[in-house]
């Protein structure tokens, strides 16, 4: 079993005592690795890895500002007032079944960047992360469908000008829940 503190698996158990907040079977994965198993897993999120374009992906609120493609291979979302922009792109799920997300932010120029599931474009219904501040790295949660079709958003910051750069998203169903 792989246990983390928290149920979004932000953070794994280390020690005797820390809390449990997700639990995942291994017997469920044919004697493979967390790392073996998720590579394995079929991805859902089309053009996560922005090799040469953002094809896939779109403005959630065409009022809060624009995105484009940044090289080598990245998304970026820009504000233009003060409200949040966000890219989005629907991927299908199965109701009630457990999955991985993984969003690498490279850039973060203020506090309000983050990514979201929902039920909608730019919704946060299903699972959001709140404000991640401005620390870029890799982020891995955890979440269960609440609809066939769910919408991962990536936010950026508001207020005119300022930016969020997001490569390798990934998203990837995680049995053993």
């Amino acid at each position: 079993t792989v246990l983390f503190q928290d149920p979004n698996g932000a953070a794994s158990v280390l020690t005797n005592g820390d809390p449990v907040g997700l639990a995942l079977d291994q017997h469920k994965w044919g004697g493979l690795s967390l790392a073996a198993y998720r590579a394995a897993q079929t991805e859902l999120v089309s053009n996560g890895d922005f090799n040469a374009n953002i094809t896939g992906w779109s403005l959630a609120n065409a009022s809060n500002g624009a995105l484009s493609w940044q090289a080598p291979g990245k998304l970026r979302t820009t504000a233009n007032n003060t409200s949040t922009p966000g890219a989005t792109q629907a991927i299908i799920c199965a109701v009630g079944r457990w999955y991985e997300i993984s969003v690498s932010i490279i850039t973060a120029h203020a506090a309000y960047t983050g990514f979201a599931i929902g039920t909608s474009p730019g919704g946060g219904q299903t699972f959001g992360t709140g404000h991640l501040g401005n620390m870029p790295g890799l982020y891995r949660r955890f979440f269960r469908a609440t609809a066939t079709t769910q919408y991962v958003t990536l936010y950026g910051p508001n207020g005119g000008g300022s930016i969020a750069e997001f490569d390798n998203v990934s998203i990837k169903e995680i049995d053993g829940h």
